[in-house]
Formats: structure tokens, C-alpha cells, sequence
């Protein structure tokens, strides 16, 4: 087994081998539980240039508090293989939620390839948990690591040529790897890093855009709420107008009727 690997196992075996025994005095033996994840860029090409990638996560403990998060990469060794780490933070005791952010550079020349994501939390029991692409070249089911992908979260990065596709806003950015396709941004911010680029994000500081946008809905007819009963009572007077017509031309109708009739549960009239 490569270097890297064997660092990456030995590190993932402490994290998720530990025993009940080892947890506090409180008995906290549940491992942390990762909530949110978002990595940026997911698609780059580290042939052109050093690669800055920016990511977040968010887990939660429920007695001891989330002590820290290790994110790794790999690829598969069919190509190399090659392993980078995204970085290690950590959080003060009696964190029962956080989230953690921080930015990372990968070198220029690393191979181009697939590399697949494993997430490592440990709370201050020093129990832990991981979760991996199902892609990743050591992932096993039910070896004691989640799958990350299922989680709806980025599990994969991909570094490959990006000169020469198809680039619609000709930013130098390929569409496929564009966070914003139609608007140029060669600088590709994602400020709340959702994958959307800030040029085109309607919610640029905040990651739940439909939440973001429902609020924005609800402020909006909080401000219109006194005007909504001027525009109900127009669109009443409009109704009744158009109705006053048509039941003067049918009482006009009845009365000119040469058989009168009278109403019966068991009969209609005939007009």
C-alpha cells in the first residue's frame, strides 16, 4: 500500500477504532455526525496553475462536543496514485455544532485525475467517524465509513485540461467548469460556496438560496400588506359590475315570458 495511504489508514483505524472505554466520564460513546459539506472549485486545472480550494463543513456532537474535522483527497492507484490533505481543523470543547472554513493550495503538476474525498470527525471523547466516496479506491461498504456522496454534498474533485472547451461567456473558464456559465467571472467567487458563482447568484451570502428567496417573498408581502385590501376591494367592485348585465337581462327574460312558471324542487322553469 503506497505511503500515503498506509498515513491515511493508520490515521482513519485511530480515529474510528476507538474504544467506548476511552470516551468521558459522561459516557459519550456516539460519534459526530457531519451536517453540511461544500468544497470549491470541484472541476480545475492544476497543469495551467497552483489551485486554491476553499471549504466548509459542518458536524455535530451530541455530549463531548465536535473536536475536529481532516479532509483528504486520493486518487485512484490504477494512475499513481496520488494523495493531498485539505486541511485539519479544530473546535473548543463543548462545541455540540460548529462549522468550519479555510482555504488550501494544491501545487501545479499534480497529476490530472479523479480524487475522491474522506471526510474524518473525532469529538473530544475521542470518538470518531468517516465518510468517503464510494469512488475512492479504499472504500469499502460497511467498513465503518459513510458514504459521502449520499449525503448530497461534493465527494469528488477533478483536475484536468480545461484550455480549449467550449467556453460560452469566455472567461477562460470551460462551461462544464464554470460556477457561473453565462456571465463572465474569471475569478469564480463563491462567497457562500454553494457551486454558484457570485456573478449569478441571486443570494450570494447565503448558501440556501430557496430559503434565501423565501424570505425574500415573505419581507416583500409584509411591505405590500397595506395596499393588499385596496387591491381585494378594486377587484371585488370590478366582479360586480361585470355581473349587474347579466342579471338585469335575465330578469328582463323572466318577465317577458309568455308561460310563467314557478320554481318546484322537481322541476326546472322553461324560459
Amino acid at each position: 500500500m503506497p505511503r500515503f495511504s498506509r498515513f491515511l489508514s493508520a490515521v482513519a483505524s485511530s480515529l474510528l477504532a476507538m474504544s467506548p472505554l476511552n470516551a468521558s466520564a459522561q459516557q459519550d460513546t456516539a460519534p459526530p455526525v457531519l451536517v453540511d459539506f461544500t468544497i470549491s472549485p470541484v472541476v480545475f486545472d492544476a497543469g495551467a496553475s497552483v489551485v486554491t480550494i476553499e471549504w466548509c463543513a459542518t458536524a455535530s456532537d451530541n455530549l463531548s462536543g465536535i473536536r475536529e474535522i481532516n479532509i483528504t483527497g486520493e486518487s485512484s492507484p490504477a494512475s499513481g496514485p496520488y494523495g493531498f490533505a485539505l486541511g485539519s481543523l479544530s473546535f473548543p470543547a463543548g462545541t455540540l455544532e460548529g462549522t468550519a472554513c479555510t482555504q488550501v493550495q494544491l501545487p501545479q503538476f499534480i497529476p490530472y485525475d479523479s480524487y475522491y474525498l474522506t471526510i474524518l470527525l473525532s469529538d473530544h471523547a475521542f470518538v470518531g467517524r468517516g465518510y468517503r466516496s464510494p469512488n475512492h479506491p479504499y472504500y469499502i461498504p460497511n467498513d465503518g465509513f459513510s458514504d459521502l456522496c449520499a449525503l448530497g454534498v461534493p465527494c469528488e474533485l477533478t483536475n484536468r485540461v480545461t484550455h480549449g472547451l467550449p467556453d460560452a461567456d469566455s472567461d477562460g473558464l470551460p462551461d462544464d467548469a464554470d460556477n457561473c456559465p453565462t456571465i463572465s467571472n474569471p475569478d469564480q467567487a463563491d462567497t457562500d460556496l454553494d457551486l454558484i458563482g457570485d456573478a449569478c447568484d441571486p443570494f450570494p451570502n447565503d448558501r440556501d438560496n430557496e430559503q434565501a428567496q423565501c424570505e425574500a417573498d415573505l419581507a416583500q408581502c409584509i411591505a405590500d400588506q397595506t395596499s393588499c385590501p385596496i387591491r381585494l376591494a378594486g377587484t371585488a367592485m370590478q366582479y360586480s359590475t361585470k355581473a349587474m348585465p347579466q342579471l338585469t337581462k335575465i330578469t328582463s327574460m323572466a318577465a317577458s315570458s309568455a308561460q310563467p312558471w314557478r320554481v318546484s324542487p322537481t322541476s326546472r322553469p322553461k324560459v
